[in-house]
């Protein structure tokens, strides 16, 4: 099934379904404006633009070390097609990173909606505890 898959930067991972508006999806996930990181010619990662500046987000281990650079907040990784439009990530690309990781949802497509409510409350649960 085409996804976009999401790590959060608590580790939390997210197969989500693309929406109509790829620009919308992204600026959702990442809670915010967007920042292409290219990993391989196949395969780019978004993050918060002002993820590092604004300080809001917490250094995100797994999606670091999948991309090979350091990033905060939630990655979101995809593909893109023959004319840069964003499409869904490889398959077996996300087959590789989540056959080793606990998926939220037993790996089940979860809605831009769902994903995004799913990782505010971790958030407000791991402020919670603090």
């Amino acid at each position: 099934m085409e996804h976009y898959l999401v790590i959060d930067d608590d580790g939390s991972v997210y197969k989500v379904k693309p929406g109509a508006d790829s620009l919308a999806d992204l600026q959702a996930l990442v809670i915010g404006r967007i920042e292409l990181v290219r990993v391989s010619p196949k395969v780019d990662a978004w993050v918060n633009e002002e993820g590092l500046i604004a300080g809001d987000f917490v250094y995100n281990f797994l999606g670091s070390h999948i991309a090979g650079r350091e990033l905060v907040g939630p990655v979101v990784f995809t593909s893109c097609d023959e004319d840069g439009n964003t499409s869904p990530v490889p398959e077996g690309f996300s087959k590789g990173i989540t056959e080793e990781c606990e998926v939220f949802g037993n790996g089940e497509l979860l809605t831009v909606e769902t994903c995004v409510a799913a990782m505010a409350a971790m958030r407000e649960r791991s402020a919670a505890s603090v």
